[in-house]
């Protein structure tokens, strides 16, 4: 990975509900350094799904089915993806979920490891009747309005 051993995922696709017909539809990597977010050290990419997108009410807000059509195909971005994924440590809410779609789709990309910090939501109990990303990082005071990067 660029500037780092550890990057923050997030990635939105078309749902488990299309099975094996699931496509990644955006990705984006952070570098952490010191668990914080390096500035320069992020990624970033709408995929084009190659066919269309039924939107459904959890579809990703913004990511309407012209959006991803204007990306580039998920081939033209792997060897980029994999320098920021391949040997990386992975962290992210949920992230065995996450990573279920780039395992299928792109499978010699290798994360050294994924670290999913649902775990620690649940053992901190916020209260809240759901372990959100959100109320963890309430919990621990780590709220600061998020800027591009």
């Amino acid at each position: 990975m660029v500037g780092g051993t550890a990057g923050g995922v997030d990635l939105e696709g078309t749902g488990a509900q299309d099975r094996d017909n699931e496509a990644i539809l955006e990705i984006g990597v952070a570098s952490l350094v010191d668990g914080r977010p390096e500035g320069a050290g992020a990624y970033h990419s709408i995929v084009n799904p190659e066919r269309h997108v039924m939107h459904r009410p959890w579809s990703p807000p913004g990511l309407t089915n012209e959006k991803p059509a204007l990306g580039p195909r998920l081939r033209q971005i792997l060897s980029e993806s994999a320098v920021w994924l391949d040997g990386t440590w992975i962290v992210g809410h949920t992230v065995s979920v996450d990573w279920r779609l780039p395992s299928m789709r792109c499978p010699a990309i290798r994360p050294a490891a994924l670290i999913d910090t649902l775990k620690p939501a649940r053992a901190v109990r916020t209260g809240e009747r759901r372990d959100r990303l959100s109320a963890l990082l309430t919990h621990f005071g780590l709220v600061e309005a998020p800027t591009a990067l």
